[in-house]
């Protein structure tokens, strides 16, 4: 859902990955999912380098803890081609 406050769902985004990092540790595919999401988020605010760094780390840890075959690596690997496009 689209509330229209891209600059707050980034700053939403921020505060969780760093909860998540310290509760998970790093690589944790919950890590990766808030990075995901933020990754979208940066695309959307037009910070594509930042948005393609997020969707990067996440795309590594999905690929490390769930494999190529998830679905989440999936929508990752997805995420990245369209932000080449």
């Amino acid at each position: 859902m689209d509330l229209g406050d891209i600059q707050g769902a980034r700053a939403a985004q921020e505060r969780a990955l760093k909860i998540k990092e310290v509760t998970y540790g790093p690589d944790h595919p919950e890590v990766a999912k808030t990075l995901k999401n933020l990754g979208n988020t940066l695309k959307d605010l037009g910070d594509t380098q930042a948005a393609r760094t997020a969707t990067i780390r996440s795309h590594a840890i999905f690929v490390a803890t769930l494999g190529e075959e998830h679905p989440l690596t999936s929508i990752a690997a997805q995420q990245l081609s369209d932000l080449d496009k």
